[in-house]
C-alpha cells in the first residue's frame, strides 16, 4: 500500500482496503492502518461497531460482511450502507441513481466522522428497498440496532471471565479502578488489593478482578467494570434527545456498541453533560438503552 493515498482519507481508504481484501491477519490490519496513520485498535473497534469488519480474536484475523443496506428506524426512511465498501462501490451507486428512476431513492452524503469512516445514507421508501438491494448487490436488513438488542446475553462471570488460581505477575505495570472516583490509580508497593485491575497487555491493558478468594480474567476487557461494579450508574439515556451516554473510562462490549451504534449509523461523539466524560449514542430508543444496560447487569439513569 503506498503511503500517498493517506493524504485523502485515511479511515475511508482502511475500509477499502479491508474490503479488497475481504479478510487478513492483525498483523496485515495493523501494518495498513498504520501506514494510513490510523490507530489500529480504535479503528478496529470502531469498524466493527459499525459493522464494516468483523473480527475473531482468537485467530487474530477480521474479515468485511458483503455490503449491507441497514434501514433505520426514526431517520425518514433512510438505510445507512454498511459493510464492505470495495473500489468503486460508491460511483456504481450514483450511476445507478442517475440510471434507474424506477427505483426511487437518493444517495445522501457521503457525511465524514471524526474518527471513522464516511457515513452513506439512502432515502428510500421502504417497499422499494429489496429491489435496490437487488440492483445495487446489497444485502437487506431490518433495524439491526433492535435485532441485536433482542439477542444480547446476560452477562455473567462465568460467561464473559475466567477463574485463575493465580494473580497476574507482581512486575506487570498495572492501575486499579475506583469507582467511587471514576478514575484509574497506580498501585503502590508489592501485591495486590481487592478490586478490579488494569494490567498492561500485548494489544491493550487486560482486566483483572480480585473478589478477595479467586482472581478473574475478562478476555473482554469492556465487560469488567459493569460486572465488578453491578450497583454504579455507569449508562444514562436522555429521553427527549434519544441518547444513550457511555463514560469513556466504561466502554460498551463489541455487541452493545454495535446495537448502539447502528441505531443511527454513526459512531458516538462527545457528549456535553456533567459527570464523568461520555460519549453520546444517537437515534437510541429507550427500549434499546434497556435491553443495552440489562444485558450488563447495570442500572440505567433516565434523564429528561
Amino acid at each position: 500500500m503506498s503511503t500517498a493515498v493517506a493524504t485523502a482519507s485515511g479511515h475511508d481508504v482502511l475500509l477499502e482496503w479491508a474490503s479488497e481484501m475481504a479478510e487478513g491477519s492483525w498483523a496485515q490490519w495493523c501494518d495498513a492502518a498504520r501506514q494510513l496513520r490510523v490507530e489500529p485498535n480504535s479503528a478496529v473497534q470502531d469498524f466493527a461497531a459499525l459493522g464494516h469488519v468483523e473480527v475473531d480474536w482468537s485467530k487474530n484475523r477480521f474479515s468485511c460482511p458483503p455490503p449491507t443496506a441497514a434501514y433505520l428506524p426514526r431517520s425518514s426512511g433512510c438505510v445507512v450502507v454498511t459493510g464492505a465498501r470495495p473500489r468503486g462501490f460508491l460511483p456504481r451507486l450514483r450511476e445507478l441513481e442517475a440510471e434507474r428512476d424506477d427505483l426511487g431513492f437518493c444517495l445522501h452524503g457521503p457525511y465524514p466522522q471524526r474518527h471513522g469512516p464516511d457515513t452513506l445514507l439512502i432515502e428510500v421508501d421502504l417497499d422499494d428497498a429489496p429491489a435496490l438491494c437487488e440492483a445495487a448487490g446489497l444485502v437487506w436488513t431490518f433495524d439491526p440496532a433492535d435485532r441485536i438488542a433482542q439477542t444480547l446475553p446476560i452477562a455473567t462471570f462465568q460467561t464473559v471471565a475466567i477463574q485463575e488460581s493465580w494473580p497476574p505477575r507482581d512486575d506487570v505495570p498495572r492501575q486499579r479502578f475506583n469507582a467511587e472516583k471514576m478514575r484509574f490509580e497506580t498501585e503502590r508497593g508489592e501485591g495486590s488489593q481487592r478490586g478490579l485491575w488494569f494490567y498492561d497487555g500485548y494489544r491493550r491493558a487486560e482486566a483483572w478482578l480480585f473478589d478477595g478468594a479467586s482472581w478473574w480474567m475478562f478476555p473482554t476487557r469492556e465487560y469488567a467494570m459493569y460486572l465488578a461494579h453491578p450497583q454504579v450508574t455507569f449508562l444514562r439515556y436522555r429521553r427527549t434527545a434519544c441518547q444513550l451516554l457511555v463514560p469513556l473510562l466504561s466502554a460498551l462490549p463489541p455487541l452493545q456498541a454495535r446495537a448502539a451504534t447502528l441505531a443511527s449509523g454513526r459512531l458516538p461523539l462527545p457528549a456535553v453533560s456533567k459527570g464523568p466524560r461520555s460519549l453520546a449514542y444517537e437515534n437510541v430508543s429507550l427500549e434499546l438503552a434497556q435491553r443495552v444496560a440489562a444485558s450488563l447487569g447495570t442500572p440505567l439513569e433516565l434523564q429528561a
